[in-house]
């Protein structure tokens, strides 16, 4: 009579039997047992290899930069202490992306609670900080207040500051804002974010921030994001020719109207309003109707006075972006922000402009990249 197979293992003897039989009733068991075991010796693992941080920075834009944070530390750790005496200086440099739809929450739930000391923002979480009165002012951590602050005084964009020209913060958005969360100053950690955050505020490399103002009067209305994108490519071809002065732009804008037959309507309340705009020292992008209404006003600053070059048309108080495009060469028709400008608007300057001002103008005229 052939035996089963259970009868088969009843008959093994000795240790391999036990083994042989301990697999056949409880394999499932010992698989389970042993996923579990490993679960819990990973995580053991990642505990005891894990770093509490020295200073914590939330970051809210559109790309991540973690990738720059051991050059931010290498600029200023040294304002930091080595509050885990591991050796270095450690910085978490968490990142929420604008375009991510979970931000919103993850945002709230940092609100209360407050993982990150050091907030670098864009304007609609800055408001948010505001609102929920978790910013301290930075005159109380300078003991000053520092000029173009946002928030009545508990923020600064970095295009105001110097830190925006280190390493490590090459690549944040110059218009994001930096700003320290309330804390108590007798907590080891909160007070290591605040000297570290104040050493940055305070950094300075020797560049003169300028004022720049660019008046826009025309057809179209920019979006915001347009209007950074082009401060920023002033930013860039003021400081490939100046590496003294630092271009921060101021905008402004009037749009035209087209009526239903087509025609730009440019009349005395029109005309008052440019008027009022382009009043001092400041470059201007305007439409052909506005051109030819400041150039009779005498309102235009002439290229040839200015030292910069003109199409060859004979027209001297301005030229078009569509004139500035050179063949085979990046131009400033093709930079961010400005390539999605109308190309018949004219590029000018206000009869006042000098100093810096009419150098960037120039800078903006000739400008080429190959």
């Amino acid at each position: 009579m052939k035996k089963t197979q259970n009868e088969n293992r009843e008959r093994k003897k000795g240790l391999a039997g036990w083994f042989e039989n301990l697999w056949f009733y409880y394999k499932w068991h010992i698989l389970i047992g042993a996923l579990v075991l490993l679960f819990l010796s990973v995580a053991t693992v990642q505990c005891l290899g894990k770093v509490d941080p020295d200073i914590t920075v939330l970051h809210i834009g559109e790309f991540d930069v973690g990738g720059d944070r051991d050059k931010i530390i290498e600029e200023f750790g040294y304002s930091a202490a080595d509050l885990n005496d591991n050796g270095k200086i450690d910085l978490s440099l968490a990142f929420f992306g604008l375009s991510d739809n979970t931000t919103p929450n993850r945002f709230n739930t940092e609100l209360l609670a407050g993982e990150h000391h050091i907030y670098i923002v864009n304007d609609e979480y800055f408001e948010k900080l505001l609102i929920s009165n978790a910013l301290v002012p930075i005159n109380e951590v300078l003991g000053y207040a520092p000029e173009n602050t946002e928030g009545d005084g508990h923020g600064i964009k970095l295009k105001y500051l110097d830190l925006a020209e280190v390493r490590g913060f090459k690549n944040f958005n110059r218009n994001s804002i930096i700003c320290l969360r309330k804390g108590d100053t007798s907590d080891k950690l909160y007070a290591n974010n605040r000297d570290f955050f104040k050493a940055m505020i305070k950094y300075t490399n020797g560049s003169k921030h300028v004022q720049v103002d660019l008046v826009c009067i025309g057809k179209q209305n920019l979006y915001t994001s347009t209007i950074y994108d082009m401060e920023f490519s002033l930013y860039n071809i003021g400081r490939e020719k100046d590496r003294n002065n630092v271009a921060v732009m101021n905008y402004a804008e009037q749009k035209l109207i087209t009526n239903d037959q087509g025609v730009t309507v440019f009349g005395v309340d029109e005309q008052t309003t440019a008027m009022e705009l382009i009043e001092g020292n400041k470059i201007l992008l305007v439409s052909k109707e506005v051109f030819e209404f400041l150039k009779k006003s005498k309102k235009l600053a002439s290229f040839a006075e200015l030292g910069i070059e003109t199409d060859g048309s004979g027209e001297v108080y301005g030229r078009t972006l569509a004139s500035l495009t050179v063949e085979n060469l990046t131009d400033l028709t093709e930079t961010p922000g400005f390539k999605y400008l109308d190309k018949e608007l004219y590029v000018c300057g206000t009869a006042n402009i000098e100093g810096y001002t009419a150098n960037l103008l120039k800078y903006m005229i000739e400008w080429t990249e190959g």
